[in-house]
């Protein structure tokens, strides 16, 4: 779909609207960040009729206070319609969703940090068997690439599901931001270069740039769970 917006509005449009979409993604993760706590676990003060209807509240085992929280959604229909256009938007430029479902079912839809989160990943997975077909139906799928990286997925998304379990929130918020700048950049820059405002960034930038905030985020997450383990034996 970006080939075809190309061809319908010109190189300019599709690069205006890249760097419109990653000045919104800035965005939503400088306001995850000034929310703090209160976007963990959201306070919900009205349950709508949706909701109500079909019972989307539940519950799960904080594995990180030991503990089962309860929850309750709002503004289901809302969030139907948002969770829709992230998704034209994601295959619209093939970067997926993920930069976006997560704040739109936490910030949205008021479900805490963790679910939200977890919800995102089977959306991704579910659009990524979707979208797969029509590149093997037209021959564009190199089995001796794909394998690998289907391994490694694998791989990562047991780490992961096992990190986010055991995590605190307030480390999943850390590292939902710190993605969410790294591909801001990316559709800025991109965005930049099509419009022929800056020259091509060289990999390199770009690869310092992801360790970094990598390790801006790794850093910031040892202080908070440090942080956290201090104030619970003080609590204690």
């Amino acid at each position: 779909m970006a080939i075809g917006a190309a061809q319908s509005f010109g190189v300019t449009g599709e690069a205006l609207m890249r760097i419109v979409l990653g000045v919104l993604l800035l965005g939503i993760g400088i306001y995850l960040f000034m929310g703090g706590k209160k976007l963990d676990y959201p306070v919900i003060k009205k349950i709508g009729p949706v909701t109500q209807k079909f019972n989307l509240g539940g519950q799960y085992f904080e594995e990180s206070e030991g503990r089962v929280r309860k929850y309750e959604v709002t503004r289901a229909p809302l969030g139907i319609i948002l969770i829709f256009l992230v998704g034209v938007i994601g295959g619209f430029f093939g970067m997926g969703g993920g930069w976006a479902i997560t704040p739109v079912l936490n910030m949205g839809m008021g479900i805490p940090l963790k679910v939200a989160a977890a919800n995102s990943g089977i959306i991704l997975g579910v659009g990524s068997c979707v979208s797969v077909w029509p590149y093997i139906f037209t021959g564009g799928i190199i089995a001796l690439f794909v394998l690998p990286w289907l391994s490694g997925q694998v791989v990562g998304g047991f780490v992961g599901s096992y990190i986010l379990a055991k995590a605190k929130v307030s480390i999943v918020r850390v590292i939902l931001i710190g993605i969410m700048a790294y591909t801001s950049f990316g559709l800025v820059t991109k965005g930049l270069e099509m419009m022929g405002a800056i020259g091509k960034i060289p990999s390199i930038v770009q690869v310092i740039l992801f360790v970094a905030i990598i390790a801006t985020v790794l850093t910031i997450s040892v202080f908070m769970n440090k942080a956290g383990k201090k104030e619970e034996k003080e609590n204690g």
